[in-house]
C-alpha cells in the first residue's frame, strides 16, 4: 500500500509555511540571527524556569524553617518552663548564698553542722515564699521576673528545702508549692 502524500492544503493550512518563513527570516527553526529576546537561541525559558523553581524551592524551605523554630520555640520557651527554671534558679542562689550561709555562719566543723542540718533532714526548713526570693538581695530580681509575677501568686507559691548528707552547700532537693496560672 502506497501512503498518499498530504500536502498543506488538505488540512486547511495553505500558506502557513509561507507565513512562517516569512516570521523567521528565511531560517527553518524559527529563530534569526540578529534576533534578540526571550526566545533567541541559547536561551530562554530554561533560564526562566531555573529561576522560578529556586524562588519555589527557596519559599518552601523558608516555610518549613519557620514551622519548625515556632514549634520547638513553644515547647522550649513557653511561659511556663520560664518561669519554673526562674524560681528553681532563685531558689538554689537563696539557700546556697543565705540559708546555707547564715546557718552554719562559716564557723562551724562538718561534724556540728551535721548535727544541725540532719534534724531538718526529714522535716526540711519552714518554706520560703517567692516573694522573698525575689527580695532577699535587693530589687534586681523583681525587674527581672515580669514572667513569675505575671502567672505566680508571689505570697503563694513557695519552696522547701530538705538538706540532705554530707549537708555540703550544693546537698539538698527542693519541693515546690506553685499557686499559678498554668
Amino acid at each position: 500500500m502506497v501512503k498518499k502524500k498530504q500536502n498543506k492544503q488538505d488540512w486547511g493550512l495553505a500558506g502557513v509555511g509561507k507565513r512562517s518563513e516569512a516570521y523567521a527570516g528565511g531560517r527553518a527553526g524559527g529563530h534569526s540571527v540578529g534576533r534578540v529576546g526571550k526566545h533567541s537561541a541559547g536561551r530562554g525559558r530554561g533560564v526562566n524556569t531555573v529561576v522560578i523553581r529556586g524562588v519555589i524551592v527557596g519559599v518552601i524551605v523558608l516555610a518549613i524553617v519557620a514551622v519548625v523554630v515556632a514549634v520547638v520555640g513553644r515547647f522550649l520557651l513557653n511561659d511556663e518552663k520560664i518561669a519554673k527554671d526562674k524560681l528553681e534558679t532563685y531558689a538554689r542562689e537563696y539557700y546556697e548564698g543565705y540559708v546555707y550561709e547564715n546557718l552554719i555562719n562559716g564557723a562551724m566543723g562538718q561534724d556540728e553542722i551535721n548535727e544541725v542540718m540532719s534534724k531538718y533532714e526529714v522535716r526540711g526548713f519552714a518554706p520560703v515564699k517567692m516573694r522573698q526570693l525575689l527580695l532577699y538581695d535587693g530589687q534586681e530580681r523583681m525587674a527581672e521576673s515580669e514572667v513569675l509575677l505575671k502567672h505566680c501568686d508571689e505570697n503563694l507559691t513557695e519552696v522547701k528545702y530538705y538538706p540532705e548528707e554530707p549537708f555540703k552547700k550544693k546537698s539538698y532537693r527542693m519541693e515546690f508549692q506553685y499557686d499559678c496560672d498554668f
